[in-house]
């Protein structure tokens, strides 16, 4: 009986262990991301100017709003952990992977619906 006991409370220690670190990763990630949120809005902006030769200027803020729309609540999301310390459990990393996967497929409609005519821009496009 006592070595179930002992193996329980190692087991429990090596998941409070792991809540632990898992709680500072996703810390760490919500205090850097805001520098690569502007960055990717910045990106954009290129993105905006090398778009701008083949579509209108509709499209393309649509696109642009839709970008900077994810990336707000992304970042909120993010600041609103910080600020409240929420605990970290694995419904508020998947929320933050669901966030990140979105921000993905938002990022890909450039190269893949709007592609522009020219092939330097193209490559430009790709590369971004």
């Amino acid at each position: 009986m006592q070595p179930t006991m002992a193996a329980e409370s190692s087991s429990i220690q090596n998941s409070e262990s792991q809540q632990r670190v898992q709680t500072e990763q996703v810390m760490i990630f919500c205090r850097l991301s805001p520098a690569s949120l502007l960055s990717g809005a910045l990106a954009g902006l290129f993105i905006i100017y090398v778009l701008l030769r083949d579509y209108s200027i509709y499209q393309v803020l649509g696109w642009y709003t839709l970008l900077l729309t994810i990336i707000g609540v992304r970042g909120l999301y993010l600041r609103r952990i910080l600020q409240k310390h929420i605990a970290v459990d694995e419904t508020t990393v998947k929320k933050i992977l669901a966030i990140i996967a979105i921000d993905g497929l938002v990022w890909c409609i450039p190269s893949t619906l709007l592609i522009p005519s020219e092939p330097s821009n193209q490559v430009i496009l790709s590369c971004s």
